[in-house]
């Protein structure tokens, strides 16, 4: 395969590993590639920017709230004021926070747990239980009725005298 140029012909040096077709596909990947890669630069880069942007706004806001200096030729004029209740208020999110993360849940209280009604979501939330052995309280609950005490707990695969003493202070009957 040949190149040629102003009645200049060059040999193609690609030409001797691959064919035209694999040429275009794999200078298809590299431009991908290198598109990716910048979209990635670009984006680990953002939080950095909004950062500095935001330094700018606070030292905007302590120019703007410095009276000491005043330029020859604004004499006289007023800075700029903003009603707070005219303003637009934009709510402020991460943008590495995805749609789907849910917000840290508080902490649990000393008896908060009551081990004959508390549905899979609260007892997820005992140190030591995962929502399938939620489900297996909540099955043995079923089963054999209501606990009795809350050593009864014990008699749940998977939850031992180490588990159970982790807990035991949240649990209630």
């Amino acid at each position: 395969m040949h190149c040629s140029y102003e009645g200049i012909t060059l040999k193609n040096p690609v030409a001797k590993w691959f064919t035209p077709q694999e040429a275009r596909v794999i200078i298809f990947v590299l431009a991908a590639l290198l598109v990716g890669s910048m979209v990635l630069m670009i984006a680990r880069r953002l939080p950095m920017i909004e950062k500095d942007v935001n330094v700018m706004k606070e030292s905007e806001k302590e120019a703007a709230q410095d009276t000491t200096y005043e330029s020859p030729g604004l004499q006289g004029a007023q800075p700029d004021t903003v009603d707070e209740d005219k303003a637009l208020k934009v709510p402020r999110t991460n943008s590495y926070q995805f749609a789907d993360t849910k917000k840290p849940e508080k902490p649990l209280t000393e008896g908060e747990i009551n081990l004959n009604t508390a549905p899979k979501s609260q007892l997820s939330r005992l140190p030591g239980v995962g929502p399938k052995r939620a489900e297996d309280i909540i099955e043995y609950r079923e089963k054999n009725g209501p606990f009795k005490s809350k050593k009864d707990i014990q008699k749940i695969k998977g939850i031992g005298p180490k588990t159970y003493e982790k807990m035991e202070k949240y649990l209630s009957i």
